[in-house]
C-alpha cells in the first residue's frame, strides 16, 4: 500500500512537471500565413558552400489592421481583430525541405506589430517582426515563462522564473575572452526586458539604432535562448512592403 502510494505520489509530481514546463503560450504562434501568400527558394552552389535563400510575400494582401488612433492603442481596445492593437498579430510559415536542409531555419514568423513596441522611440510604429526560427513550431509551444504582463516574462534574472524554460530565457552564450553574444554581430546587445514567451531574448544594435522617425532601413533582431542563437529577425515599418511588388 505504501509503495503504491509511494508510485501514485511520482506520477503525480511527474505529471505536474510536465504540465508546468510545456505550459501553452499565452498567445496563439500559428495564425493564418496564407494570407501574405508566402513561398520560398533556394540557390546552392555545392563548390563554394553558399546558398542564396528567398523568401517573398504579399503585404498589402494579408490586410492587416492598422490602429485608428490613440485610443486603439490600449489594452481595452478589441478593434485589430478582436484584440488590442498593442498585441502582435502572429502566422507561421513553414520553409521548404530543401530551404531547411541548406540553411538551418525551419519557418517563419510574420508578426505583425500594429502599434509597435518597446522601445517607443525606436520602434513604436506599425511593423513586422519578420522572426525566421531555427527550432519548430512545437518546440516553441513548450517554451513557457513567469509573466510580468500579457507581452513579456518577468525579469530581470533567472531568480524571477520557476521553471527550466522561463530560467533559459536568461542564459546567454558569450565570448570568455570578448564579452560580445555568440554567433551575433559583435554590436548586438540584449536587454533583460525583452523575453518574449516562445520567442527568446531579443538583441540588437541598440546605440546604433535610430528613433523611430527616421526609420528608414531594416534592423536586424538576433533572438537569444538557452545559451544558443534562436532565430534571425529582419524588422522593418509596413512603408517597407506597402507595394505592388512581392
Amino acid at each position: 500500500m505504501i509503495l503504491q502510494q509511494a508510485i501514485s505520489l511520482l506520477v503525480l509530481s511527474l505529471f505536474t512537471y510536465i504540465h508546468t514546463a510545456n505550459a501553452d503560450l499565452p498567445f496563439d504562434i500559428y495564425g493564418d500565413s496564407k494570407r501574405l501568400d508566402p513561398s520560398d527558394s533556394i540557390k546552392v552552389d555545392k563548390r563554394t558552400c553558399t546558398y542564396t535563400g528567398t523568401v517573398e510575400f504579399n503585404f498589402p494582401k494579408a490586410e492587416f489592421p492598422f490602429p485608428s488612433g490613440a485610443d486603439s492603442c490600449t489594452m481595452e481596445d478589441t478593434s485589430c481583430e478582436g484584440q488590442s492593437c498593442l498585441l502582435e498579430i502572429r502566422n507561421v510559415y513553414d520553409l521548404g525541405k530543401k530551404f531547411r536542409k541548406y540553411t538551418g531555419f525551419d519557418h517563419v514568423g510574420f508578426d505583425w506589430s500594429p502599434c509597435g513596441h518597446p522601445p517607443l522611440d525606436k520602434f513604436g510604429k506599425p511593423h513586422l517582426n519578420m522572426h525566421i526560427f531555427r527550432i519548430t513550431p512545437k518546440q516553441r509551444e513548450k517554451l513557457s515563462c513567469d509573466m510580468l504582463n500579457p507581452f513579456i516574462c518577468t525579469f530581470p534574472s533567472i531568480a524571477e522564473q520557476t521553471t527550466v524554460t522561463g530560467k533559459k530565457y536568461f542564459v546567454v552564450g558569450v565570448d570568455a575572452e570578448t564579452g560580445k553574444i555568440v554567433n551575433a554581430p559583435d554590436t548586438h546587445e540584449y536587454g533583460v526586458d525583452t523575453a518574449v514567451p516562445g520567442e527568446g531574448l531579443h538583441a540588437w544594435n541598440v546605440t546604433g539604432a535610430a528613433d523611430v522617425e527616421d526609420w528608414d532601413e531594416p534592423i536586424l533582431i538576433t533572438g537569444l535562448y538557452g545559451g544558443g542563437l534562436q532565430f534571425w529577425e529582419p524588422m522593418f515599418p509596413s512603408e517597407f512592403v506597402s507595394g505592388d511588388v512581392r
